[in-house]
């Protein structure tokens, strides 16, 4: 049973790498989105040795942006993505 994911995806329309992560709602307020979410920076910070990576959020999903934030991830802004408002949080390497 997969009980957090986490992974890099590319989004052609944006021309960025995009971090996201899911869990099983049992095993939120864990840390595990967290620890995966860290390391999934690493591997495309120092083995795809991308410059930066984003994160899309809900803006009202306070506990993914909690975990955004605790991974060092900076608010850049709201853009709309998909057709709806999102918040873009960055990572540099």
């Amino acid at each position: 049973m997969v009980i957090v994911f986490a992974g890099l995806k590319r989004l052609d329309e944006l021309g960025e790498v995009d971090i996201a992560f899911w869990l099983l709602p049992a095993y939120w307020g864990t840390g595990l989105a967290t620890e995966a979410g860290r390391a999934v920076l690493q591997y495309g910070f120092e083995r795809l040795f991308l410059e930066r990576i984003i994160g899309l959020v809900d803006p009202q999903n306070a506990a993914s942006i909690h975990v955004l934030e605790k991974l060092g991830m900076v608010r850049d802004g709201l853009i709309t993505y998909h057709g709806e408002e999102t918040l873009e949080y960055i990572l540099r390497r």
